[in-house]
């Protein structure tokens, strides 16, 4: 009865772990599709209408889009202490980030941008869930292309 008993616990266990061990490589599977997603070309980027984009195809879109509406989304100190020629300065992290979107044009391509890229990629999923058509993030943010502009 005992041996009997042992088994059963060991069979527990076991079915336990294997489920256990399934369940993480899943959600490691699960998460590392959904992160960092690779820049898109030039093409890609006019055929999906926005999306994140690296620092080249980001100033070439601006230059190519006369009606483009540049976005730096950092606080405004950062934003003082260095910028891209003619965007504007909504800082995600205020309390009326939503409500200052609303002097822009939804129907006008949205250039988006950070220090890094992970309050641009927040700020874009705002836009997009507020109709704006055509957003672009700037993989890498300010910091990835102020060096790209020094070459």
């Amino acid at each position: 009865m005992l041996s009997a008993i042992r088994a059963f616990i060991d069979l527990r266990l076991s079915l336990w772990f294997a489920f256990s061990v399934a369940t993480l490589l899943v959600s490691c599977q699960v998460e590392s599709s959904d992160t960092n997603p690779e820049p898109v070309t030039t093409a890609e980027a006019a055929s999906s209408k926005g999306g994140l984009i690296d620092c080249e195809e980001f100033t070439r879109l601006v230059v190519a889009a006369p009606n483009a509406q540049i976005v730096d989304v950092r606080t405004p100190r950062e934003y003082e202490a260095g910028n891209v020629e003619g965007s504007v300065n909504i800082d995600y992290r205020s309390s009326d980030f939503e409500s200052q979107l609303a002097v822009l044009n939804k129907e006008q391509p949205v250039f988006v941008y950070c220090h890094s890229g992970g309050r641009s990629a927040k700020a874009t999923k705002v836009l997009r869930a507020q109709g704006f058509s055509e957003v672009y993030d700037m993989d890498g943010g300010y910091s990835k292309w102020s060096t790209t502009q020094q070459d």
